[in-house]
């Protein structure tokens, strides 16, 4: 199977232009995300199948046997995706950046925790849920693989109730990502929740 996204990697979007965009101001954009972050390893994704015709839409993800996703919980703003053009010489990029607080403190999440920073990972983010958004309630960061690169906890300050701050972002010495958050939508609402929960189960053989 092709896998575009590789392909997207190797060199920039020429095409140029492709349509105008409207302002819809009876059901314009609602801004925020669900109160959660599904999270895997990049090493652990299988297989990942795009539409053909849109290199930004993804239809499926599959984890490899035995792994898969992993649930954060947020608290108001606590979880914080971002994406940001980064202008190169010859070819433009993308930092994809995700920020969380982590709210469990045992030693069992501190491990779990030590061990995000030195992985690699990717996020499904869940948009406000309102028809103007179409395909594109979910999203998909980090593709490429983010990075943890800032980690912080400071147990007095009430505005972070305590947590351990965690902000990813794909590494610029990575090359960035090729192109903005794609939209994950597996055949509707209904069927990319449920994608989401097999996502959230190890995958079986």
């Amino acid at each position: 199977m092709i896998n575009l996204f590789n392909i997207l990697k190797l060199a920039p979007s020429c095409s140029g232009l492709l349509s105008g965009a409207i302002f819809d101001c009876e059901n314009p954009p609602v801004p925020g995300v669900r109160k959660r972050a599904i999270i895997g390893s990049i090493d652990a994704i299988a297989d990942k199948v795009f539409d053909p015709l849109n290199p930004l839409l993804l239809t499926s993800i599959v984890m490899k046997s035995g792994l898969q996703m992993f649930e954060f919980d947020g608290a108001k703003n606590s979880i914080l995706p971002s994406v940001t053009l980064r202008e190169g010489t010859n070819a433009n990029n993308y930092g994809h950046v995700l920020g969380i607080s982590i709210f469990e403190l045992g030693s069992d999440q501190k491990l779990n925790i030590q061990n995000m920073a030195s992985d690699r990972m990717f996020a499904i983010i869940e948009n406000a849920n309102d028809s103007s958004l179409g395909d594109s309630i979910f999203e998909v960061y980090g593709l490429g693989g983010m990075e943890v690169n800032e980690l912080e906890r400071i147990p007095t300050d009430p505005d972070t109730l305590g947590a351990y701050v965690l902000t990813m972002q794909t590494p610029e010495s990575y090359g960035g990502e090729p192109q903005i958050p794609v939209s994950y939508d597996a055949g509707g609402f209904e069927a990319t929740l449920a994608a989401i929960e097999i996502l959230l189960a190890p995958a079986v053989p």
